[in-house]
C-alpha cells in the first residue's frame, strides 16, 4: 500500500520465512491492514494471488478483503505482472471458509450422495428437518428396542428434553476434528464417571490444602488464638484417595471450634473470614451427597446413557437420509463432508499443491474440524493464522479460542514456527488504553484465562485528542453509592447463586440518555481528519449485553429525549403480542395455509374477527382451519383476506418494512397501540420495524424470517445520522468515537439448570432423574463450564471496551456490598463486570468514577446569555461562507466503485412500472440460474424442477413456465460439449477517463469449449433488436472484457436473450 510504514512488529511478520505463523493481533492493532500489506508484498515478490487461500468467517469480511487488496494492487500497478495479479483476484480463493468448502465439495460431487444443484439450508429449515427426523427416530427406536424406548422416555419424562439431546449432540459432534472418536468419548460412561470421581477428589484435596496453607500463614503470637488455629488444623487434617470418603468425613460430625473472646480486631476478622470459608466448603460438600448411591455409582445413568446414544445413532441416520432426499446440506455438513473428502490422498494432494500460502482470519473463532481441514491443506505451503485470543466470544457456536492460544504457545517452540504479537493500538485514545490495560492486566492472567495479558497484550498507543468535555473514560455507577470495603464472597457452589443488583435499573437508562444528550451539545476533534466539530448522533454507540434487562428502558429514554437511534438488536417476535403479529403476517407471505398465523392475523386489531366466529369455523371436521377460512363467504373475512393479498404483493415490491408501515397506517394501528397500551408498545413495534428495514433485502421474506429468528444482528446496519444501539457481539470489528458500555452491573453468574451437557473432558453428563440431582459427571462439566463462562464474559467485556476511539462511558447498577479490592483469587467470586472494574481501582488509570443517586446530578444548570448587536462584517463573512458553491462539484460524483448496470444505464431512477418489470426479471433470472437445462425436455419439467428445488414461492406466482421453457430451447443448442458457468460475479479494474475505477457485476451465462460463448438475459418489453443492442452494448462489452481478463480466453460469440419475448439476438462486437 502507498505511504504505508510498518511498525517493527509488522516488519518482522513481513520478513518471516517460517512455515507456520500465528499473528496475535490485539484490538485496534491494524489486523486487516497487516494482512492486506502482507499479501500485497507477497504479490510484489512474485507469489501468485491465485496460489493463496485466504479464509474469513463472514461474507462482508471476504468482500472487504478482496476490495482492499484490489485497491492496494491497483495503487502499485505499474507493470504487467501486477495487472495480471489484479485480474487473478476475480477467480482467487478469498472467501468465507464455508464458501470454500462448498466449492471443493461441488468439484468432487461424485464422492457424495448429492445431486448437482444442492442447496445449503439455513438454521430454520435444518431444525424443521431435524424435527421430522426425531419423530421418525423415536418410532423406529420403539419398534426395534421397545423396552429401552419405554425406559428412556419414562425416566426422563420429557420428549422435548430427549429431542434437545439429539439436536445438541448433532451440533457438538459436527464441530469435532474426529467425530467418531468424540462420539465414543461421549458414550463411554464408565471412563467418564471415573474421571469425574477423580476430578472431585482433586478439587476437594486442593480446597483442603488451600485452607491449611492459609492457617499456616496466620501468626500464632496471640496466645488465645494459637489453640484455636491448632484445633482447626486438626479438623482439616483428613485426606483420602476416595472422593466419597472425603465428602463423608467433612460432611459428617465435624464442628466448628468455639472462638476465643478476642479484643484484637485483626484476629476477630480472621475468625470471621475463616467461618465463611468453612461454611462455603461444607455447602460445596452437600451438593456431592456422599450418601446418594446413584450419584456416586451411577448405575441407572449408565443405562440411560447407552439408550440415549442408541437413539442418537438412529436419529443421525434419519436426519442424514432426509437431507439426501431433499438434496440439501446444512453448514455442519460442509465441514464434515470436506473433512471426509480430505481422507482421499489424491484430492488432498491436489488441494495442497494449489496453494503456496494459506491464511485464516479471526482464528480465535475456529472450531476443531475447521482447524483440521485448513492445516491439512496448508501442509505443503505456509500457514498464517491471524486473530486475537482475547476476542474469542463465539464459544456458543462451538468455536474455541483454545486453538489460537495453543498454537501461539506451540509455534514459539517449533523451529519452523513463530508467534508475533501486535499490540500497537491505532484506534483509541491513550487514556482509554491505560484504563483497559489497568483492568485486564489484573484480571486476565495465565491462572484465570490462560492468557498472560501483562506479558503479551498490553496495548500501546500515542493517540491523544482533545475531549468533548469530561475525562476520556467515565464510570457512572447507579444507584448512588459511597465506596465501601467488603469481603468478596468466596462461595463457589455448583449451582450459581442469583445476583442482587441495584434496585432501580431504570435510573441507569435515564443516566445514559442524559449523558448522550450532553455529548450531542459538545464539540470534539474528529478522529478521522483531526478537525474540531460538533458531536453527531452517528458518532455514538450504546453497547448492551443483550435485549433483556435494561435494554428497552434505554430505547424509551432515548425516544423521550428525541434522540435519533438505530437498533441492530433483533426482538424475539413472540415476546409481545403485537410484535408476534408481525411474525404471523410475514409467515403468511411464505405459507398462507399456516393455521396459527392465519388465526392470529384475523383475531388481531387489524381485522377484529371475533373468537366465536373462528371457533365455529374450527369445529368443521375433515378440513383444516385455513381451508374453511379461504372458502368462507363471510364479508369481514373476505375483505381482510383481500387486504392480506395486497400486503403480500407490497412485500414483494416495496419490501416488508414499507409494506408493514403502509398497512399499519391504513388501519390506524399505531393510534390503537398508543391509546390502549401506551408509548412503550409503540416503541417496541417501531424498533422491530427499524430492524426489518435494516435487513439487507427485506423483499426476501423467507430470509427475513430466518434472520429475525437468529440470535445476533449486525451492528453496521445503517448510514443514518443516529445513535447506534447494538449488542457487543454485533459491534465486534467496528469502532466509534464515543462508546457507552452498559448493563455492566448485570450478573455474569449464569444459573445453569441444564439436565444434560457434553464435554471434551468428561463426555456426556446427565441429571439423576429419579433423585432430581446432577450426576457427578454433570456436576464436573458444569463446574468447568462455570470457569469457562467467566472467561467468556471477560472476553466480551474486552471487545466492548476496545470499540471506543475518543470517549468511553461505562454504566452499571451495583449494590454497595459488592465492592471490594481485587486480587487474583477473587476472579471466580466476581458477580458483575462493574464489580470487577471498581475492584481494580480504575481511578489509578485516569478514569473518572461517579456515583449517581439522581439524574439531576448529571445535568448542568443552563446559563442565560445576553446577546448584543451583531457585527455586520462578521455576518457578511459568515453568509459568504454558508452560501459558497464548490465550482467542481460534478467531479465529486465520480464513484470509486460502480456496477456494470449503473455504467450502462441511462435511467438510474425507475418508475413503479419499471420496478415491477425488474421484479419479474429477477424471478426469471433466478429460475434460469437454478434449472438444469440438460434435464428439461418439456414445459412440465420446468415446473417439476422448480418445485423440487424449492423455488421462492412468490417468484412461482410471477413466472410463466412456457416462457422459461421457450428460452431454455433457445439456449440448449449452444451448451453441447460446453462447460456451463452461471451467475458469475466479478470485480475488475477499468479505465474511465484518466482514472482507474472498480467495476462489479454478474454475468448471467457463459459457455467454455471449442467456442467460448457469452449469453446475457434481459427482461424487457422492447422488441426492436437494434434498440436492444444499442442499449446494452456497453454492458456486453464490459462482460466480455471481464471474462477475457479473468479466464485468459477469447469470447468468440455474444448473444442477448430477450426473456419476455423469447428472442435471441447475436451481438457483433466491432
Amino acid at each position: 500500500m502507498k505511504n504505508f510504514t510498518p511498525s517493527p512488529a509488522q516488519q518482522q511478520i513481513f520478513d518471516s520465512q517460517k512455515k507456520n505463523m500465528v499473528i496475535s493481533a490485539s484490538a485496534g492493532s491494524g489486523k486487516t491492514t497487516t494482512m492486506i500489506e502482507y499479501i500485497t508484498r507477497l504479490a510484489l515478490s512474485g507469489v501468485k494471488v491465485k496460489r493463496m487461500l485466504v479464509l474469513t468467517f463472514t461474507k462482508a469480511a471476504a468482500s472487504e478483503m478482496k476490495e482492499k487488496l484490489m485497491m492496494s494492487l491497483m495503487n502499485l500497478s505499474d507493470n504487467e505482472t501486477l495487472q495480471n495479479q489484479i485480474d487473478d483476484l476475480f477467480t482467487s480463493d478469498i472467501s468465507t471458509i464455508h464458501s470454500f468448502l462448498e466449492k471443493i465439495i461441488k468439484r468432487n460431487l461424485n464422492a457424495f450422495p448429492y445431486l448437482e444443484g444442492f442447496r445449503i439450508i439455513d438454521e430454520k429449515e435444518s431444525t424443521s428437518l431435524m424435527e421430522e427426523a426425531f419423530e421418525d427416530s423415536a418410532n423406529e427406536f420403539k419398534q426395534k428396542c421397545e423396552h429401552e424406548f419405554y425406559d428412556l422416555f419414562t425416566s426422563i419424562r420429557s420428549n422435548e428434553t430427549i429431542k434437545d439431546m439429539m439436536f445438541n449432540l448433532t451440533s457438538y459432534l459436527a464441530a469435532q476434528a474426529d467425530k467418531e472418536k468424540a462420539l465414543q468419548k461421549l458414550a463411554n460412561y464408565d471412563e467418564n464417571h471415573a474421571l469425574a470421581k477423580d476430578y472431585f477428589k482433586n478439587v476437594l484435596l486442593n480446597m483442603i490444602a488451600d485452607i491449611r496453607k492459609e492457617l499456616d500463614l496466620i501468626s500464632t503470637e496471640n496466645e488465645k488464638l494459637a489453640p484455636y488455629i491448632d484445633e482447626m488444623k486438626r479438623a482439616y487434617s483428613f485426606t483420602s484417595d476416595d472422593a466419597r470418603e472425603i465428602v463423608k468425613h467433612y460432611d459428617g460430625d465435624i464442628t466448628f471450634p468455639r472462638a476465643p473472646n478476642l479484643r484484637d480486631e485483626s484476629a476477630k476478622s480472621f475468625i470471621e473470614d475463616f467461618k465463611q470459608k468453612h461454611s462455603e466448603f461444607t455447602k460445596f460438600l452437600k451438593n456431592l451427597c456422599y450418601d446418594n448411591d446413584e450419584i456416586w455409582e451411577g448405575r441407572k445413568n449408565k443405562i440411560l446413557t447407552k439408550e440415549i446414544f442408541d437413539l442418537y445413532q438412529i436419529f443421525e441416520k434419519n436426519y442424514r437420509e432426509k437431507k439426501i432426499k431433499n438434496n440439501v446440506l446444512d453448514f455442519n455438513d460442509l465441514e464434515l463432508n470436506a473433512e471426509k473428502l480430505l481422507d482421499d490422498e489424491t484430492i488432498l494432494q491436489q488441494l495442497q499443491e494449489n496453494y503456496d500460502f494459506v491464511f485464516i482470519d479471526e482464528y480465535q473463532d475456529t472450531n476443531p474440524v475447521q482447524e483440521k481441514i485448513v492445516k491439512q491443506i496448508a501442509q505443503k505451503g505456509r500457514f498464517v493464522a491471524i486473530g486475537d485470543p482475547k476476542q474469542g466470544i463465539y464459544g456458543f457456536r462451538n468455536a474455541t479460542s483454545k486453538i489460537i492460544i495453543k498454537d501461539s504457545q506451540d509455534f514459539e517452540k517449533l523451529s519452523d514456527g513463530e508467534t508475533h504479537y501486535l499490540s500497537t493500538n491505532y484506534r483509541s485514545d491513550k487514556k482509554i488504553l491505560n484504563f483497559v490495560n489497568n483492568l485486564f492486566s489484573k484480571v486476565m492472567t495465565q491462572k484465570t484465562a490462560n492468557i498472560d495479558y501483562k506479558a503479551s497484550s498490553m496495548l500501546d498507543g500515542e493517540k491523544q485528542a482533545p475531549k468533548a468535555g469530561d475525562a476520556a473514560v467515565e464510570i457512572l455507577v447507579t444507584p448512588g453509592l459511597k465506596k465501601a470495603k467488603a469481603t468478596p464472597t468466596q462461595d463457589y457452589d455448583i449451582y450459581a447463586d442469583s445476583l442482587s443488583v441495584g434496585d432501580d435499573s431504570s435510573l441507569e437508562a435515564k443516566v445514559i440518555a442524559v449523558k448522550v444528550d450532553q455529548m450531542l451539545a459538545r464539540f470534539f476533534v474528529d478522529p478521522l481528519n483531526g478537525e474540531r466539530r460538533k458531536v453527531q448522533p452517528s458518532d455514538i454507540a450504546i453497547l448492551v449485553r443483550g435485549k433483556s434487562g435494561n435494554f428497552q428502558n434505554i430505547l424509551n429514554e432515548l425516544k423521550k429525549k428525541e434522540i435519533p437511534y438505530v437498533c441492530s438488536i433483533k426482538t424475539d417476535l413472540s415476546d409481545k403480542a403485537h410484535s408476534n403479529l408481525i411474525k404471523q403476517l410475514l409467515t403468511l407471505c411464505v405459507d398462507k395455509n399456516d393455521d396459527i398465523a392465519l388465526a392470529s392475523f384475523l383475531l388481531s386489531p387489524l381485522c377484529l374477527v371475533s373468537m366465536d366466529k373462528l371457533s365455529l369455523m374450527a369445529e368443521k371436521k375433515g378440513r383444516s382451519l385455513s381451508e374453511v377460512i379461504y372458502s368462507s363467504n363471510d364479508e369481514q373475512i373476505k375483505s381482510n383476506l383481500k387486504r392480506l393479498e395486497k400486503f403480500k404483493t407490497d412485500c414483494m415490491f416495496l419490501g416488508a418494512k414499507e409494506a408493514l408501515e403502509k398497512y399499519f397506517i391504513e388501519k390506524e394501528f399505531f393510534v390503537y397501540l398508543k391509546s390502549q397500551l401506551g408509548e412503550e408498545e409503540v416503541s417496541e413495534v417501531e424498533s422491530l420495524l427499524q430492524i426489518i428495514g435494516n435487513f439487507e433485502n427485506d423483499k426476501d421474506v423467507p430470509a427475513l424470517l430466518s434472520y429475525l429468528s437468529s440470535d445476533i444482528g449486525q451492528a453496521n446496519v445503517s448510514g443514518a445520522n443516529a445513535v447506534m444501539v447494538s449488542t457487543i457481539h454485533a459491534s465486534k470489528g467496528l469502532e466509534y468515537p464515543i462508546v457507552f458500555v452498559t448493563q455492566t452491573g448485570s450478573s455474569i453468574v449464569k444459573n445453569d439448570a441444564s439436565v444434560f451437557k457434553e464435554s471434551e473432558q468428561f463426555g456426556f453428563g446427565l441429571k439423576c432423574f429419579d433423585e432430581d440431582k446432577a450426576s457427578l459427571i454433570l456436576q464436573a462439566i458444569k463446574r468447568e463450564n462455570k470457569i469457562q463462562n467467566r472467561v467468556d464474559e471477560l472476553m466480551v467485556l474486552y471487545v466492548a471496551l476496545t470499540r471506543a476511539k475518543s470517549h468511553l462511558i461505562v454504566t452499571g447498577t451495583i449494590n454497595e456490598n459488592n465492592i471490594f479490592d481485587y486480587n487474583e483469587n477473587d476472579f471466580l467470586s466476581l458477580k458483575s463486570n462493574m464489580q470487577m472494574i471498581l475492584a481494580t481501582a480504575p481511578e489509578n488509570a485516569g478514569a473518572k468514577v461517579e456515583y449517581i443517586d439522581e439524574v439531576e446530578s448529571l445535568s448542568p444548570a443552563i446559563k442565560r446569555v445576553e446577546i448584543g448587536k451583531a457585527d455586520e462584517k462578521l455576518v457578511s463573512k459568515i453568509n459568504d461562507y454558508l452560501n459558497f458553491i464548490y465550482p467542481y462539484e460534478s467531479q465529486t460524483l465520480v464513484k470509486q466503485k460502480t456496477s456494470v448496470t449503473e455504467i450502462a444505464s441511462d435511467h438510474p431512477v425507475l418508475t413503479a412500472a419499471q420496478n415491477t418489470l425488474a421484479e419479474e426479471g429477477t424471478a426469471y433470472h433466478e429460475a434460469l440460474r437454478i434449472l438444469d437445462f440438460e434435464k428439461i425436455e418439456k414445459v412440465e419439467d420446468v415446473e417439476k424442477q422448480l418445485i423440487e428445488l424449492k423455488f421462492n414461492e412468490n417468484y412461482l406466482k410471477i413466472v410463466d413456465f412456457n416462457i422459461i421453457f421457450a428460452n431454455i430451447l433457445l439456449i440448449k443448442p449452444f451448451i453441447k460439449n460446453k462447460q456451463i458457468i452461471k451467475e458469475k460475479e466479478f470485480t475488475m479494474s477499468l479505465k474511465s477517463g484518466q482514472d482507474n475505477i472498480l467495476v462489479q457485476g454478474t454475468i448471467d451465462l457463459y459457455l467454455k469449449g471449442e467456442k467460448n460463448i457469452l449469453i446475457d438475459y434481459k427482461f424487457t418489453r422492447e422488441t426492436d433488436e437494434k434498440k436492444l443492442i444499442l442499449r446494452y452494448k456497453t454492458q456486453l462489452d464490459l462482460y466480455k472484457q471481464a471474462i477475457e481478463q479473468a479466464e485468459k480466453i477469447n469470447i468468440d460469440e455474444i448473444y442477448l436473450i430477450s426473456l419476455k419475448n423469447s428472442k435471441i439476438i447475436k451481438y457483433k462486437n466491432n
